[in-house]
């Protein structure tokens, strides 16, 4: 059936509107409204799944022994050390074991790696942005 076969005076207004939604969902092209909606291709899609990161598991773990060979005394002055400890503790009314913090720095994180990699790795002027309309957390 098309729009223009179905009769208004004929059909009631229910089933009219099941009509309207059986034809809009046999005509929907997926892959159409995917190009639209976000004007990317199936060929651009496929780059972006099939890109590489652009270090390996030897460079990471070469930086990790480099993070691990720093303290933090040298790089400060002995008498800002001084400075800070002379600064009170600050309680934060956060409990550590709740699962809700976790899931927002788990939705962060992934905004941020979706927004690399789509980017083929590089950050750019709306990386920002991107992130946060990803994040509900930080939008």
């Amino acid at each position: 059936a098309e729009f223009a076969e179905i009769d208004p005076e004929q059909i009631p207004q229910d089933e009219r509107d099941e009509l309207c939604k059986g034809i809009e969902n046999q005509k929907l092209d997926d892959e159409r409204y995917v190009q639209d909606t976000f004007g990317t291709t199936k060929d651009e899609i496929d780059d972006i799944l099939e890109s590489k990161l652009p270090f390996d598991k030897s460079e990471i773990n070469a930086v990790t022994e480099q993070l691990e060979g720093l303290s933090l005394e040298q790089g400060i002055p002995p008498e800002d050390i001084e400075e800070l400890l002379k600064l009170r503790n600050r309680e934060f009314l956060i409990d550590k074991d709740s699962p809700k913090i976790m899931l927002q720095c788990i939705e962060i994180l992934f905004a941020y790696l979706y927004d690399y990699r789509v980017n083929h790795f590089e950050a750019n002027c709306e990386s920002l942005w991107n992130i946060a309309k990803i994040s509900s957390t930080i939008s």
